[in-house]
């Protein structure tokens, strides 16, 4: 009735340029304490301080050594890591009553649920890059919350995990499919409502349509987009496999067609963007207010620009299981705007590795010139998340196999077959971008270099066809072919096959025992979004402890610090790293293998998805806080008028203005002076006065 509005703003606005530095003050502490070096002191931010319940797992001694009391008096401290019996005392009492207001800060910030400004999360996170604000390990899992409630998943991808194909005698066979990112969504679908939308795989008659529709619904939880023959081709293998999937892996698009390779065709291009607008229309045809929707990959770039424009309020996630390019690169796509737009129209986009993340920020500043952040992008009004969650697998699939009888008779079998050799493993698809010439290469250069290892080291190479009426994939199975037969005729004996070369798929009992019997994995891809090759070998290694050889283009590498990495471009230095694993005492391997054990163990798929889910959730309920509460400022509607009466407009800013910026407790009250103040310029009849926060109902109130 003074005059006076209250508008609360997106949260981001109530962050100070300092949050977030608690995780980097204690990984300073931990570093100094493992080390025993002494460090000079520095003053962490006030307001930025380590969580209470990390500070409750160091020692009384190392949190003193990082937080001195000059540290908190604005001295510059000193470099010793204990004072006199009295500092210390001081000391302690100032630790206590910082892990007192922690205590207090998370317990308020909890109450307050999602309309706070941000999540803990972010709060405390490392002003670097924003590691999808998760913990100091950056693998995800920064969103606690319990997924329950009324809202419902949508996961889009190009295929559904149920394939659909028609017989002779015109009924239709279901085959559900398990791969990764099938298992990945176990634990989501048991957490919360779920449905998933994508094409059965065939052409689908119209007549059938509904009955496929139904039953894929009623038993699978599916919801099919169909797709005719000619769309799919020229979608699917025309524009995503032939244009999209070389040049995100580092492969430059043809200018003419040589040898049935396919060049940049704008029906391929119409064709992607038909496929993607079906796509919409299906989710739209089923979406609730509630709903997330979470866009796999590359074949659907242009669905969450689609989504948006039909609905503003629609929560959309996006991840991208690919590399994603340098910016020299991608600028190479003619339709590299396009592309961009699409996927700028999510709330969340995530990437398996720092590096994808850092190259899509760089992309976004140079083609579209937008304001990056570590921790994302301004678009068209908007702030987009972008994060980091590298996937995993499930570790108890291989463990249950593992335990099977049937499996251990097989690896039993095996070890009689390789007995006294040394068994080097490899399991790739036969793609370009898998860098199986290399490995051969390598393997060849070490029984040259290294004549020892002749007729004790073995190279089984599973070879996995992909794409076989592709002219470019049948030159390469010819050139491997030939490869493989070179090697085993110039090293190869009577009683000694360097190479076994299996050109199909093996079952899972096969690929699990040879996984255990083999002392080395050699992954050698040259583009690699992840490659979990290396993460199913760990988890059935844990007897053998094998090592693992990986090329620093997977992005598995970048977490598999136990790992011998390579330059698969190195031909030396890919032999040399064999001969490295392969002369490893038991010590060696038994430390590297129980490193690499505890990431896969803890790393697994369905972390991967319960985090990003809980991310993208939590975003959610910060949009729809910021939908119901504050409706936009008009300048043509609440401000022109009152100035044209001779009014007063008087715009202030609550946090950083009225409040100061780094308040510790989010329901940190105003003074006195303040309150009267403001209640004093609002009785003038002619002063309009807008305060904006990005703090929450209860805070404001």
């Amino acid at each position: 009735g003074m005059g006076m509005r209250v508008r609360s703003g997106s949260g981001s606005i109530a962050t100070s340029k300092d949050t977030g530095r608690g995780s980097e003050w204690a990984e300073a502490g931990k570093e100094s304490a493992e080390t025993g070096a002494t460090r000079p002191k520095r003053t962490p931010p006030m307001g930025s301080l380590p969580s209470p319940s990390f500070m409750a797992t160091l020692p009384s001694t190392m949190i003193r050594r990082q937080y001195s009391l000059s540290s908190f008096s604005g001295g510059e401290g000193n470099n010793q890591t204990s004072g006199s019996p009295q500092q210390a005392y001081h000391e302690d009492q100032i630790i206590a009553q910082i892990q007192e207001l922690q205590m207090r800060l998370l317990e308020l910030r909890n109450d307050g649920g999602s309309s706070m400004a941000h999540p803990p999360s972010e709060q405390f996170a490392p002003d670097e890059f924003d590691l999808s604000q998760s913990d100091t390990t950056g693998h995800g899992g920064g969103a606690t919350d319990a997924m329950n409630g009324d809202t419902r998943l949508i996961v889009v991808s190009n295929r559904l995990p149920v394939t659909v194909k028609k017989l002779s005698d015109g009924s239709y066979r279901f085959e559900e499919s398990a791969g990764g990112v099938v298992s990945a969504m176990e634990r989501v679908r048991q957490e919360m409502s779920f449905v998933w939308v994508g094409w059965p795989g065939d052409e689908i008659d119209s007549a059938d349509q509904e009955f496929i529709r139904s039953r894929l619904l009623q038993e699978h939880d599916c919801v099919p987009v169909f797709l005719t023959d000619d769309c799919a081709d020229k979608y699917y293998n025309g524009f995503c496999n032939d244009i999209l999937w070389p040049l995100f892996h580092y492969v430059p698009l043809s200018i003419v067609q040589v040898d049935g390779e396919r060049r940049f065709d704008f029906k391929y291009w119409q064709a992607y963007s038909t496929a993607n607008h079906l796509f919409a229309e299906v989710i739209m045809q089923i979406y609730r207010e509630t709903d997330i929707v979470w866009v796999q990959d590359y074949h659907l770039m242009l669905l969450p620009q689609l989504l948006r424009k039909r609905t503003q309020r629609m929560s959309v996630g996006f991840f991208l299981h690919t590399p994603f390019p340098s910016s020299e690169v991608y600028r190479i796509l003619p339709v590299r705007k396009q592309i961009l737009e699409g996927v700028l129209h999510a709330d969340l986009i995530g990437f398996h590795t720092y590096e994808y993340a850092r190259h899509f920020l760089s992309v976004c500043t140079r083609i579209l010139g937008l304001e990056t952040t570590p921790k994302g992008v301004e678009y068209m009004g908007r702030f987009i998340d972008v994060g980091i969650f590298p996937i995993g697998i499930d570790p108890d699939k291989f463990e249950r196999e593992l335990g099977l009888p049937d499996v251990q008779e097989r690896i039993g079998e095996m070890r009689r077959k390789f007995a006294g050799k040394r068994v080097l493993l490899g399991v790739d698809r036969l793609d370009y971008i898998k860098g199986v010439p290399h490995k051969l290469l390598a393997f060849e250069t070490l029984l040259t270099r290294n004549p020892e290892w002749k007729g004790t080291a073995v190279l089984v190479q599973i070879a996995i066809p992909s794409r076989t009426g592709v002219e470019e994939y049948k030159k390469l199975a010819s050139e491997t072919h030939e490869l493989v037969g070179r090697i085993n005729g110039f090293f190869g004996s009577v009683d000694y096959i360097p190479i076994v070369f299996i050109n199909q798929s093996v079952n899972f009992q096969d690929l699990c025992a040879l996984y255990s019997v083999a002392d080395v994995c050699v992954v050698t891809s040259i583009r690699d979004g992840m490659n979990l090759v290396s993460y199913e070998y760990v988890m059935c290694q844990v007897e053998n402890h094998g090592v693992l050889v990986l090329s620093e283009f997977a992005g598995s590498a970048q977490s598999l610090s136990g790992a011998i990495r390579v330059n698969p471009w190195n031909i030396e230095e890919v032999a040399s790293g064999l001969h490295e694993a392969l002369s490893k005492n038991d010590m060696d391997r038994g430390l590297k293998h129980w490193k690499l054990y505890r990431y896969v163990k803890r790393y697994t798929a369905q972390n991967w998805s319960h985090s990003f889910v809980s991310e993208l959730r939590n975003r959610k309920q910060r949009v729809d806080y910021s939908f119901a509460s504050t409706p936009p400022l008009r300048v043509d509607i609440d401000i022109l008028p009152w100035m044209k009466e001779g009014h007063r407009v008087i715009l202030l800013n609550y946090e950083g203005t009225l409040a100061h910026p780094r308040a510790l407790v989010d329901r940190l009250a105003p003074g006195e002076t303040l309150h009267r103040a403001v209640a004093q310029m609002a009785m003038e009849p002619l002063n309009q006065i807008y305060i904006f926060s990005g703090r929450s109902n209860r805070t404001r109130e």
